[in-house]
């Protein structure tokens, strides 16, 4: 019988299990403490196995089945330090996914990442710090980062740094590693000790094996608070700057720890979540300013911070989103705070490899406020045309005319919807992660991840996990609406896991397709129709008073108005042609009437690529009617 001392929370600092359910072999117990002292025998300390708490342990007789409450719990705990990217993961990437690169065999691949943030929340002084993680003898360029009060980047600018993603170690000044239990300890003023400690140690670096060589491509943005009722020119700053690069890989929004999130700043980030949509499954958050020396759970002040600021941008973005949480302090250069910060770093960079990209040539955004309303005004404005444009016409071929072209321009929009939703393009549907401190542990923890009752049956499950966690048991999955995976750590190993779950939008929107593939039908066979008895009314004797070059022109305007009217109606427009209407100075009128009339005439001269827009089919009679 031996006694054994058993921790019943990981080192890391901010992220602790209030309770353990520890389960020998013949009977469990509850611990809410910090530390226990169980006298048991080798065997059944041997056997011991770990569950994440939960507040009803109801495992259903299963002592190693977690409960839904405690899968809900592990999947909150997000877990700054101990992520390693699992490197036999990065083997040459599928020949789909390199495509989306643009990679030619032997090339680099290029990620791009977006920052977004409040000004002053240390978009600049976090890319300074990649800059810094990637090559050590990088000198931090002063000037590129703010003065505490006034933000120093007015436009769009992007940084591209090459790395393999080098991991950084502690090391005694004899060399010898140092062990992660002798900074994550449970005692904070042992823990500030360390920290803040710079004699007899030092950060060496380690390159990273088994992960390709890459290029980041590192977007810094103005802040989302310079708006100053310019959103859709700041917007159109980023779609610029993102234009020529391809994919987006990763989109990271900073906040500050100590800046207010006021109601504009609330504001501005749900308006930009909603006009970058189709990215949402690429955002992350990154909380700077957080002192590593703050980062425990014994701290008064950040740990109320973080479950706060958590569930207040959950209200906001509508679902939860990954947060890290980093201090950029340049003049702060103690070994443990490079080590800390580097660590960091590499961790949120590798998301940018983990994501799936969305391709800028097929992404859409939402319009925003203001476009809304002054495309109200055009729907106002042009359905009173159409009409009158109707009153002019004759009740014979005139008539014809119109329901031609109504027909023509509901087919052309039913193509739209088919051509943007009907495709293999993927949308995030849920992710699940499970990131612990299991170096503390002396057994094999295990846990649970799982998703129930989902909407749409999963299509594509992308994992990130490190080389210390094992998959246990898999169940439901790709082509079911539900998914269960049990996983278990090596002894002694960290271990992450992080799973996230896609559809294909064709067929996540398969009942709306369905029912749009009926109604084109049946349009093209009332425009089949309705040209097959306008040819029989065509000709001298059909009676029609307005003359041919008048009925010409109004259906020429006719057509011309619906197209405007139909773009008006769309929700969303196209990455270019949201880019070229804010750049022409659309909406920088003064009322909201001076921006319609710019908005109209742009909308009826802007000629969309295939790519963009379904190219509307001409009416073969009203061409070339003699």
């Amino acid at each position: 019988m031996l006694l054994r001392h058993i921790p019943c929370e990981p080192f890391h600092p901010l992220l602790f299990y209030p309770s353990l359910l520890i389960a020998p072999s013949r009977k469990s117990y509850i611990f809410s403490i910090r530390y226990i002292w169980i006298a048991m025998p080798d065997s059944e300390y041997d056997n011991l196995t770990m569950t994440a708490p939960s507040e009803q342990v109801d495992n259903h007789g299963d002592p190693l089945s977690t409960p839904t409450s405690a899968v809900a719990y592990a999947n909150q705990r997000e877990e700054p330090f101990h992520l390693v990217f699992n490197e036999a993961t990065s083997a040459p990437l599928p020949q789909s996914y390199r495509a989306s690169l643009q990679l030619n065999d032997g090339s680099i691949p290029t990620y791009n990442v977006l920052l977004l943030g409040q000004t002053q929340s240390g978009k600049s002084s976090f890319l300074e710090a990649i800059r810094k993680y990637v090559d050590e003898e990088h000198e931090i360029e002063e000037d590129l980062i703010g003065n505490g009060c006034k933000s120093h980047t007015k436009e769009v600018c992007s940084k591209v740094v090459e790395t393999t993603f080098p991991k950084y170690q502690l090391h005694y000044s004899d060399g010898q590693e140092v062990r992660d239990d002798y900074i994550f300890v449970k005692d904070f003023k042992t823990y500030k000790q360390r920290i803040n400690q710079t004699e007899n140690l030092e950060v060496r670096r380690v390159e990273s094996c088994g992960i390709e060589k890459s290029r980041i491509r590192v977007f810094d943005t103005p802040g989302l608070d310079d708006s100053n009722g310019h959103d859709e020119r700041n917007v159109a700053k980023i779609l610029t700057a993102l234009k020529d690069s391809g994919d987006i890989h990763l989109v990271l929004i900073m906040i500050s720890r100590w800046g207010t999130l006021t109601h504009g700043q609330r504001e501005v980030l749900r308006l930009y979540s909603e006009i970058f949509s189709q990215m949402k499954g690429l955002m992350a958050f990154v909380h700077t300013k957080c002192k590593f020396e703050t980062q425990h759970f014994e701290d008064k002040k950040l740990p109320p911070y973080i479950e706060s600021i958590k569930a207040d941008l959950k209200k906001i973005m509508g679902r939860d989103i990954q947060h890290f949480f980093i201090e950029c302090d340049f003049e702060d250069d103690k070994p443990s705070i490079l080590f800390l910060r580097h660590r960091m770093i590499r961790h949120i960079l590798l998301k940018a490899i983990f994501n799936l990209p969305v391709p800028t040539e097929r992404m859409r955004l939402k319009k925003t406020p203001k476009m809304k309303d002054v495309d109200s005004m055009i729907l106002k404005v042009y359905d009173d045309k159409l009409q009158r444009n109707k009153e002019m016409r004759d009740k014979a071929i005139g008539v014809l005319d119109d329901k031609i072209t109504d027909a023509l321009y509901e087919i052309r929009e039913l193509e739209q919807f088919l051509h943007d939703f009907d495709t293999k393009d993927l949308e995030l549907i849920d992710e699940k992660k499970h990131d612990q401190e299991w170096s503390i542990l002396s057994w094999r923890p295990k846990a649970v991840l799982e998703v129930r009752d989902l909407e749409f049956a999963i299509d594509v499950i992308r994992v990130d996990k490190d080389e210390h966690t094992t998959v246990t048991q898999t169940l439901g999955g790709e082509g079911q609406k539900f998914w269960r995976v049990s996983l278990t750590s090596d002894f002694f190993q960290q271990g992450r896991y992080h799973a996230k779950l896609y559809v294909k939008r064709g067929n996540k929107y398969r009942p709306e397709i369905n029912e749009r593939r009926t109604a084109l039908a049946m349009w093209k066979e009332t425009l089949e129709a309705r040209q097959k008895r306008r040819a029989e009314l065509a000709g001298p004797s059909s009676g029609d008073s307005v003359d041919l070059a008048k009925r010409q022109e109004l259906q020429r305007e006719r057509g011309v108005w619906l197209n405007l009217v139909n773009r008006a109606k769309r929700s969303t427009l196209h990455f270019n042609l949201f880019k070229m209407i804010v750049e022409a100075g659309v909406y920088d009128k003064g009322s909201t009437s001076e921006c319609m009339e710019e908005a109209a005439a742009f909308y009826k001269s802007y000629v969309p690529s295939e790519v963009e827009e379904v190219m509307l089919e001409r009416d073969e009679m009203q061409q070339h009617e003699p």
